[in-house]
């Protein structure tokens, strides 16, 4: 049903709005800081310069909590939603990008503007 009206998941909103989230902290938007086992990468990566460091825990129940789970979804974003300038383009674009990423279908095109998902040609896989 969520298909056909073409309604976002919930993984995929859950996962909007955990990396909103953590846009905000990390630009100071909110009066929260990262906790002490939260630190920034000093490894050269693909992507991105500000990704983090997932804290360590061997309990399966501390990797689904908010800091594990949100660390992954920041390290996969692409370097343009990650640097957006604005709060509004950042939520815009990480909801189009985090929907897609999880739905059954694949981008078939790159960005045509920096701050523009190209949704015009989808493929299944």
């Amino acid at each position: 049903m969520c298909d056909s009206l073409d309604w976002p998941s919930l993984k995929s909103s859950r996962d909007t709005y955990d990396v909103t989230l953590f846009y905000k902290i990390q630009n100071d938007y909110v009066d929260i800081s990262f906790p002490e086992d939260i630190t920034q990468s000093t490894f050269s990566h693909r992507g991105h310069s500000q990704k983090f460091n997932i804290p360590y825990s061997c309990l399966n129940s501390h990797k689904a909590t908010f800091s594990p789970r949100t660390i992954r979804s920041w390290n996969s974003l692409p370097q343009n939603l990650e640097s957006a300038p604005t709060l509004e383009i950042f939520k815009s674009q990480s909801f189009n990008y985090l929907r897609f990423l999880i739905s059954p279908l694949a981008l078939t095109c790159i960005y045509v503007h920096p701050y523009d998902i190209c949704l015009d040609r989808l493929a299944p896989f």
